[in-house]
């Protein structure tokens, strides 16, 4: 009984946390003003995505997954995002760090209508960047540098302010 109730009180505060904890910020604290490190990933869509490749542009990486709330929250943001500043050369890569089923992520994205490129099977690259909670996102430079990590979805505000910084906008 008292596991129990230990594991109720555990579920909830991750639950009530947006999948976010403190650890993670020391990590990207850590990662700011340096190279993002490179991955490649295979796209929903079929095709290969390497990091690296998409420099000279401005890149957003959301970490997420369909079975956490606060992921299912902010997707829908991402993708107007990624509509709206298209035309600056933005590029958002959502990586899936639960290594969700693909048939259950295609069902997702299209039930959500969800329009910025979705990558598979990321949890190895999740895990290589030091982090351990979802919704985590990582705001790239053209250079490749991290300009700023955001844990947690407290609202689309956050993201369309680092996009900004991001494109100059």
């Amino acid at each position: 009984m008292r596991s129990f109730y230990a594991s109720g009180i555990l579920l909830a505060l991750l639950l009530s946390s947006g999948c976010s904890m403190m650890g993670d910020a020391r990590v990207a604290g850590r990662m700011k003003n340096k190279p993002a490190p490179d991955f490649e990933l295979v796209a929903l869509d079929g095709g290969k995505v390497r990091l690296s490749s998409l420099r000279g542009r401005p890149v957003v990486v959301a970490f997420w997954a369909y079975g956490c709330p606060p992921c299912s929250a902010e997707a829908p943001h991402l993708s107007r995002l990624s509509e709206k500043y298209a035309g600056s050369g933005l590029i958002i890569l959502g990586i899936n760090a639960w290594n969700e089923p693909q048939p259950d992520v295609a069902r997702y994205v299209k039930e959500q209508r969800l329009k910025h490129r979705v990558l598979l099977d990321g949890n190895e690259t999740f895990l290589s960047y030091g982090f351990t909670h979802i919704p985590t996102v990582l705001f790239i430079r053209p250079d490749g540098t991290v300009a700023d990590v955001h844990h947690g979805f407290d609202g689309p505000t956050h993201l369309e302010q680092g996009i900004k910084r991001l494109v100059g906008g």
